[in-house]
C-alpha cells in the first residue's frame, strides 16, 4: 500500500498509555484457526459475483473476510480537497469491494469476516501541507482530517466500516516528510494517535507500516505495545495454497514492529503480495479487533 500504487516526552508517553478498550467479549469465529483473508487498496475484489463472497486467493472455499480502503491522506490535501478525502480522489478506495466485504459481515450469523475499514496516508513533519504546524500539532491535524473523512464516508450509515480501526499509513523513510529526526517523526504519530483516541468516537487508532520502515522512520522512538498494527511483507505469493493459518509459521514469519510480535494482542493484520497489482491481507480475529 504505497503512494505510487494507489510532542516531546509527554506526548510520547501519552500515546503509549492511553488505551481504549473497545473489543467485543470474545474473538469472532473465523476459518483457519481464527484468520480471515481479504484485500486492501486497489483490491482485488471477490472471486464471485454474489454473496457469500469468496476470497480470490489461496484456493477455493475461503470467504472474502475484509476490505481496507484509502479514506484519505495528506497527499490528497489541496484547495479542492481541504481534508484529503479519499473516495472520488483515489482509486485506492473501491466502494464495490467494501460493500462485498460488508455483505459477508452483516448478512450472516456468525459474520463471514470483519467487513470494511479505512486507512489514511500520513505525512511526516517535513511536509505539513503549508500549515506551518509543529510535529505534534501536525499529527493532530491529520487525525482531525482522518476522522472527518471517516465520518464523511460513513454518511449516516451509507458506507459502513465495521472494522473500527483508523489506520495511519506510515511510509517511506526520506519521503513524504519523514526525515531523519526520529523524535519529531514520532511526535507526528503521537498527535494522530491522541487526537483519534481523545475524540471518543468509538474509533481506535492503528498503524500500517513494515518493521524496516517503522524502525527507520521512528529511530529511537519505536515502541508502540498498545497500538493496533497492520504489517506488510511481500514475502508470499499472491495466491498461496492453502491459505496461511498463522502469522508465525515457518513459511510466513510475518514481522511486526514497535515491540510487538505475531502473538501480541494488537498484531491484527498482515499484508502479503508479490504482485504490483494486488494487495492481499490475513486478518487475525483471535485478537478481537474492535468492530
Amino acid at each position: 500500500m504505497t503512494l505510487t500504487r494507489k510532542g516531546g516526552l509527554l506526548a510520547a508517553l501519552s500515546a503509549l498509555t492511553l488505551v481504549v478498550v473497545l473489543s467485543p467479549a470474545g474473538p469472532a469465529l473465523a476459518e483457519d484457526h481464527g484468520f480471515w483473508y481479504g484485500a486492501d487498496g486497489f483490491g482485488p475484489g471477490p472471486a464471485n459475483a454474489s454473496a457469500p463472497f469468496e476470497e480470490p486467493s489461496c484456493g477455493a472455499g475461503h470467504k472474502y473476510g475484509g476490505y481496507i480502503g484509502k479514506i484519505g491522506g495528506a497527499d490528497l490535501v489541496g484547495t479542492g480537497n481541504t481534508t484529503g478525502y479519499g473516495p472520488g480522489h483515489t482509486t485506492a478506495w473501491n466502494s464495490t469491494y467494501a460493500a462485498d466485504a460488508n455483505a459477508n459481515h452483516f448478512n450472516y450469523n456468525p459474520p463471514l469476516g470483519v467487513g470494511a475499514g479505512g486507512y489514511w496516508f500520513g505525512y511526516g513533519p517535513g511536509a505539513t501541507d503549508g500549515t506551518g504546524l509543529g510535529p505534534y500539532a501536525w499529527g493532530q491535524r491529520q487525525g482531525q482530517w482522518a476522522l472527518g473523512d471517516w465520518q464523511r464516508l460513513y454518511a449516516n450509515g451509507a458506507h459502513r466500516m465495521p472494522l473500527r480501526i483508523l489506520w495511519m499509513d506510515v511510509e517511506v523513510p526520506g519521503k513524504y516528510g519523514w526525515g531523519s529526526d526520529g523524535n519529531a517523526n514520532r511526535q507526528v504519530f503521537n498527535g494522530f494517535w491522541d487526537y483519534v483516541t481523545n475524540a471518543k468516537q468509538g474509533i481506535v487508532p492503528g498503524v500500517y507500516s513494515t518493521a524496516a520502515q517503522w524502525n527507520s522512520i521512528m529511530a529511537g522512538h519505536t515502541s508502540i505495545p498498545n497500538t493496533w498494527e497492520w504489517t506488510a511483507q511481500t514475502s508470499r505469493k499472491a495466491s498461496p495454497s492453502p491459505c496461511p493459518n498463522s502469522f508465525s509459521a515457518a513459511d510466513i514469519s510475518a514481522v511486526f514492529f514497535g515491540g510487538q510480535s505475531a502473538g501480541s494482542a494488537h498484531a491484527a493484520m498482515w499484508q502479503w503480495s508479490l504482485s504490483n497489482t494486488a494487495d492481499y491481507d490475513q486478518i487475525d480475529s483471535n485478537k478481537a479487533p474492535p468492530n
